[in-house]
């Protein structure tokens, strides 16, 4: 299934404005996802949607599209478990899998992602990684400050009607 982005505003509730910055500006990493032309609508997959609605969220609160980009760049970059190359990016992962769970910024430099599946689906969890340099933090790590997406909640919005 795909969307053009007027789905993704109607959905999520993010303004047009926001998600063609996103878009604009290569906030996310890849670089498929462009014009066909002027006057042409853009579609995006569900994952591609995703990933434009987390980016237009965390700028939204607030952080800089320089973290933000980093942020997806690792989370669209590190694998769990095996490192087979049939492993998949743990954003792409979560996704996958977000019945519940949260893509979390820590501090302004780490960034987090974990997703709970009911049935069928498996549990994924990133732990806590410094945005800068990929290293996973310590498990007694606790942010002080925390910008917090409901990526379940997200997952939602875009599979079903208008939120």
């Amino acid at each position: 299934m795909t969307m053009d982005l007027a789905t993704i505003e109607d959905r999520t509730g993010l303004e047009l404005r926001r998600l063609r910055y996103v878009l604009e500006h290569r906030v996310l990493p890849g670089g498929r996802i462009g014009s066909e032309g002027r006057g042409i609508p853009r579609n995006f997959t569900d994952f591609e949607a995703f990933g434009i609605a987390c980016a237009a969220l965390l700028l939204k609160a607030g952080l800089r599209r320089r973290l933000v980009t980093q942020c997806l760049e690792l989370l669209c970059t590190h694998k769990l478990g095996s490192r087979s190359h049939r492993a998949h990016p743990v954003f792409y992962d979560a996704w996958e899998n977000a019945d519940a769970g949260f893509l979390e910024v820590g501090d302004g430099v780490n960034v987090r992602i974990s997703a709970e599946a009911e049935v069928g689906g498996r549990n994924v969890d990133s732990g806590w990684m410094q945005v800068s340099t990929g290293a996973n933090l310590t498990d007694d790590y606790a942010a002080t400050i925390r910008v917090s997406i409901d990526i379940g909640r997200l997952r939602q919005y875009l599979s079903g009607p208008t939120a």
